[in-house]
């Protein structure tokens, strides 16, 4: 499967899921270091009452560009 790459001006931010499997109050972004983002959510119909039932999932990484490019 190839996943959809998209450049911003500092990230390539790569999508793992599309953001409709999720629900939208759930997103979180989190910054495991200076170079990285991983967007997470919980999984429509398992967000209740502000938690996630089942555990976060990985909907996208963001990476910050190398030599003004996106590699693989």
């Amino acid at each position: 499967m190839v996943r959809k790459i998209r450049e911003t001006k500092n990230f390539c931010r790569e999508r793992i899921a599309s953001p409709k499997k999720f629900d939208k109050r759930s997103f979180r972004v989190l910054k495991p270091n200076k170079n990285t983002r991983v967007t997470v959510a919980c999984p429509k119909g398992k967000f209740q009452k502000g938690k996630c039932k089942v555990g976060l999932k990985t909907q996208s990484i963001a990476r910050r560009k190398v030599n003004g490019g996106c590699k693989r």
